[in-house]
């Protein structure tokens, strides 16, 4: 009967110990709680021009370097933010394209405009666009939209190019600006008035609607573009 008493006493005892035990995987519910690091609220665009921003005219592969990988330590994607009035007249040979070119081992790059104060509202012939020298690390532009005109083969051979939003103020399309780019559907305002020669040929343009405003419509505007698959013409 002792041993019985005894063997029960110990069960009771095991039993009793076992419970006291807390899992390591069982925390409390106050003292458990994960405290979340606060997050910074996104940049306003005044502040990233600010930190981001480099002189247009003062532009050179160096400091065109310098200033993407700033924004990509930053933000993890490389944007060229310009600023300020420009002035230089711009070639074929020798444009903001060439210079971005140069920078063979920094691809998928996005040229904001946006800051930048052109020339009696136009946008300068082959600012971007070249007629010797393809550019295959611009993906993406943003425009102002104060931009009233394109000048001539503005996006030529912009190879990667694939977005360019169209200024609201936008009017006059120059000369083959959009040749062998990889643009597919763009969005024309209305008041546009003049689409010029070749403006969209040999382009991979898919869809596009032409506004009821535009008054003239140049040569071979879609010529060789064979993803075209819709046009949507002016009532005019």
């Amino acid at each position: 009967m002792r041993k019985i008493i005894l063997i029960i006493s110990c069960l009771m005892i095991l039993l009793s110990c076992r419970g006291s035990v807390t899992s390591p995987n069982n925390t409390d519910n106050n003292s458990g709680n994960i405290t979340e690091e606060p997050t910074e609220p996104p940049m306003t665009e005044e502040e990233e021009l600010n930190k981001y921003g480099l002189e247009i005219d003062t532009a050179t592969a160096e400091n065109i370097r310098e200033s993407l990988e700033k924004y990509f330590k930053d933000n993890g994607k490389y944007k060229l933010i310009f600023k300020g009035v420009s002035t230089k007249m711009y070639t074929g040979h020798v444009n903001l394209a060439t210079i971005i070119g140069e920078i063979k081992d920094i691809t998928d790059i996005t040229v904001s405009f946006k800051n930048v104060q052109f020339q009696n509202n136009k946008l300068p012939d082959n600012i971007l666009g070249s007629t010797s020298f393809g550019n295959n690390n611009i993906t993406k532009v943003i425009l102002p939209d104060y931009i009233t005109a394109f000048g001539d083969e503005v996006f030529f051979q912009c190879i990667s190019l694939t977005e360019v939003n169209m200024p609201k103020s936008l009017t006059e399309i120059g000369i083959s600006i959009f040749v062998h780019t990889k643009v597919k559907n763009i969005s024309l305002p209305n008041g546009l008035k003049i689409i010029n020669d070749n403006a969209f040929s040999m382009s991979d343009i898919e869809n596009i609607d032409i506004p009821d405003s535009v008054i003239r419509i140049g040569e071979y505007v879609f010529a060789s573009c064979y993803k075209l698959q819709s046009v949507k013409l002016s009532e005019i």
